[in-house]
């Protein structure tokens, strides 16, 4: 199963912020920290678990070519769904099994 990941905005603002910084530096290096950051958000969602925990549930991620680290917590929702059964269709016991339509 294939997690989804939210961005906080502060995360944003600070990824907007190193690809300007690193697009200032060389041309082109900011689009490569950007292509860096979106192979390690793939990792984390295809393999979150190799992630070493580094406080309580707070796991990290690091970038191989670029100083930065990416802070993450697993977040599981459950959703329960009852079976649906339409009123126009009920069993009468007694009636050998058979389902009577209303």
């Amino acid at each position: 199963m294939k997690l989804q990941v939210i961005v906080t905005p502060e995360a944003e603002q600070e990824m907007t912020e190193a690809v300007r910084w690193y697009e200032d530096r060389v041309t082109g290096l900011g689009h490569e920290f950007l292509l860096s950051m979106d192979s390690l958000l793939v990792a984390i969602t295809q393999s979150p678990l190799q992630f070493p925990l580094v406080y309580r549930n707070i796991r990290r991620a690091l970038m191989r070519r670029f100083p930065y680290e990416l802070f993450f917590v697993l977040k599981v929702i459950v959703s329960l769904f009852w079976p649906c059964i339409t009123p126009s269709v009920i069993q009468k016991p007694g009636n050998n099994g058979q389902t009577t339509l209303k």
